[in-house]
């Protein structure tokens, strides 16, 4: 602050030094105090990008701030690929992938070498499962520091696509010596659940890949099948619900959660999970539909064996 002070002494225009001053107090913890100063600041300077990106930064998506901020950037006509990339990262975060994946391939449009701007696009497309921007976004990334783990994680891929796990584990080990990424983490957890073996270090290396890209639907359910496959059904059922909160598109792990509390003799656990998988009916498909309708008959003869809702009992 004394520098700040310096500074307005020696002649530089106060407002100037207000973006400065509004970092310093974001920086201090006072974060209401930091957004005070930016929207004071957007209205001395409102062709400031870093301004209105600090707004969308720093408030909550309910916030009227950050709304009139992404309103703004939307229509500024300084657009630039770094303002479409933050952009995108806020709808990552808040899951709303499709909006994710317009600013960012906008970001890439704009600048083409971008490579953080292609690796927040390949993690959209793995998340909407689009096959052409995840080969789009991998053959962009080939020749960059991101190749460092996509060699490996496309050779681990194609040994698990003929079922050669062993070899599929072997690339994902390679490249994890390379580059700790998420989805190489996350390949790994997989490919040993599938074995069935190592389930405490598959889960180490998930839980691993969640603080390293937390929010991610396809990460939190192979979590959630992890704790599945050691009985930890409660630990599962927060991650598959969080994976549906953020809109994940993989609709088995909360099949697989009712099957499980199915087979443990809790209807009412089962009950619930079903519920929500008939909710969202239209997001499964025949198979995923089929086995719901498996559940959904099974629950219907035992609430006839018990007595059902009407209250009935068996004579």
């Amino acid at each position: 602050d004394a520098c700040l002070q310096q500074a307005v002494a020696m002649g530089h225009h106060e407002e100037s030094l207000l973006f400065d001053r509004a970092m310093e107090s974001f920086m201090r913890g006072d974060a209401e105090g930091a957004v005070e100063r930016i929207e004071d600041l957007s209205h001395f300077t409102p062709g400031d990008v870093r301004v209105w990106l600090a707004l969308v930064l720093m408030t909550d998506a309910g916030d009227p701030r950050n709304e009139q901020a992404i309103r703004t950037l939307r229509k500024h006509p300084g657009e630039n690929a770094d303002m479409h990339k933050v952009l995108g990262s806020v709808y990552m975060a808040r899951s709303q992938w499709n909006l994710a994946m317009s600013h960012l391939e906008t970001a890439v449009g704009l600048d083409v070498r971008n490579a953080h701007a292609w690796e927040m696009l390949l993690t959209v497309a793995q998340e909407l499962q689009n096959p052409r921007l995840i080969q789009a976004a991998q053959r962009a990334l080939m020749g960059t520091d991101s190749s460092r783990y996509l060699q490996f994680q496309q050779a681990g891929l194609a040994h698990y696509a003929k079922g050669e796990l062993a070899e599929a584990e072997q690339a994902f080990r390679d490249g994890l010596l390379q580059q700790r990424h998420p989805t190489l983490l996350n390949n790994l957890a997989h490919i040993l659940m599938e074995q069935g073996e190592k389930l405490p270090e598959a889960l180490m290396l998930v839980s691993e890949a969640v603080r390293r890209q937390p929010g991610t639907p396809s990460i939190l359910n192979t979590r959630a099948q992890i704790l599945m496959a050691m009985d930890r059904l409660p630990e599962a059922r927060r991650d598959v619900a969080e994976a549906l909160r953020r809109r994940g598109r993989n609709m088995a792990p909360l099949l697989d959660l009712a099957l499980r509390y199915w087979e443990q003799g809790d209807a009412a656990q089962t009950r619930t999970l079903v519920a929500v998988a008939d909710r969202l009916r239209d997001r499964l498909d025949a198979v995923q539909r089929e086995r719901l309708d498996v559940l959904k008959a099974q629950l219907a003869e035992d609430a006839g064996a018990q007595g059902g809702p009407s209250g009935r009992t068996r004579d």
